[in-house]
């Protein structure tokens, strides 16, 4: 195996017609893949409007600071288990607004 590296790396056994030389070849490919969704199946983005309507009247308004304290919290938990960065930290603004509240006439709790 030696004997062969010594070979072919030595500049005295090349010739002319054995030289490498570098060239650029560009592969292009064009794949396509074809998803055919059922048109029965509902997706997983849509979200059902009754569904939507139940929960909205069933969900009780905001009477207090622990209650919007402890839906942040929920939400925040949720966000950090999506990991959701931008939601964390915009719900850790949120807290951080209703625990102390600026000083606003714009602002009511």
């Amino acid at each position: 195996m030696r004997s062969l590296e010594r070979e072919t790396s030595s500049k005295e056994n090349l010739d002319q017609s054995s030289q490498l030389f570098p060239i650029i070849v560009a592969v292009k490919s064009q794949a396509t893949t074809v998803v055919k969704q059922e048109e029965n199946e509902p997706s997983n983005d849509e979200v059902d409007p009754a569904v939507v309507a139940t929960l909205q009247n069933s969900l009780k308004s905001i009477d207090s600071k622990n209650m919007a304290l402890a839906y942040v919290k929920v939400l925040q938990e949720y966000a950090m288990m999506s990991d959701n960065f931008r939601a964390i930290g915009l719900l850790t603004e949120v807290e951080k607004s209703v625990v102390n509240p600026p000083q606003n006439e714009d602002f009511d709790l």
